[in-house]
């Protein structure tokens, strides 16, 4: 059954294709998961209009706000 899985170059050597191949599935799936959920210039616009009445002060210290939980280890949103 191994013997399916190798792929054997021209020179000889021999490699586990279908491991290589499952890498990048998973790669692409993780990238396109997480991609939706971690979109700031997506987000943007959308921040920008909803805080348009707000000053520059008050709209830089949302956006410290908002971005610390996301990119923190912890991931902690209780920080007032």
């Amino acid at each position: 059954m191994l013997s399916l899985l190798l792929y054997k170059t021209a020179d000889g050597a021999r490699v586990l294709w279908n491991d290589v191949v499952q890498l990048g599935g998973a790669i692409l799936v993780v990238v396109g998961a997480i991609l939706p959920v971690v979109n700031p210039p997506g987000d943007a616009p959308l921040f920008l209009r909803l805080t348009a009445g707000c000053d520059d002060a008050t709209r830089s210290l949302l956006a410290r706000r908002i971005a610390t939980p996301s990119v923190s280890p912890s991931g902690s949103a209780t920080r007032a």
